[in-house]
């Protein structure tokens, strides 16, 4: 099924991503929950858009400097779908204690561990390697926000834009 441009699905699905977002950025303990949430939002409009527009969406999300961590939060997704729970780095003191201590803010493990904690087997495909690229390059030892206000600022774009990428151009801001 493909959808229309703008649906009340897409909507809803932004605001899904928004709101998560919103909540993981006001800390508590429900970090992981509201990260599980904003992957599964965004991984959600994006495979739409790909389906509905194929290769012409890949290129142009993956030219956009914000649209291009999206290979990487649907890893994060795929990654919590295997049961890789935890694919931060927990701040402050945990038992036992281990060395060097981290009293900084959450921020995203490396490829390696988020693939140990993976519970199956991964598919491969061609997603794989790109995935895999994007995540050492954009999420690896970031905050868990600084990725996802990337992915709300591209679907927001294309909201704006009434979900029609032929009037996008890469990183335009519009």
């Amino acid at each position: 099924m493909t959808l229309p441009r703008w649906t009340p699905v897409r909507a809803a699905a932004f605001q899904g991503l928004q709101k998560a977002a919103d909540e993981l950025a006001g800390g508590g303990a429900q970090e992981y929950v509201a990260l599980g949430t904003a992957v599964f939002w965004a991984a959600t409009l994006d495979e739409q858009l790909r389906r509905e527009h194929g290769e012409q969406y890949d290129r142009l999300r993956d030219k956009d400097p914000a649209g291009a961590v999206l290979p990487g939060i649907r890893l994060v997704r795929n990654g919590i779908t295997h049961g890789a729970v935890v694919a931060v780095s927990p701040a402050g003191l945990q038992f036992p204690l281990e060395y060097p201590l981290n009293f900084g803010p959450l921020v995203y493990q490396s490829l390696e561990s988020l693939l140990e904690d993976w519970i199956g087997d991964r598919h491969g495909g061609k997603a794989n390697a790109q995935q895999d690229t994007v995540y050492r390059e954009r999420f690896e030892g970031r905050t868990l926000m600084e990725p996802l206000w990337e992915a709300v600022a591209w679907f927001a774009r294309l909201e704006r834009a009434q979900w029609d990428i032929d009037v996008l151009q890469p990183g335009d801001g519009s």
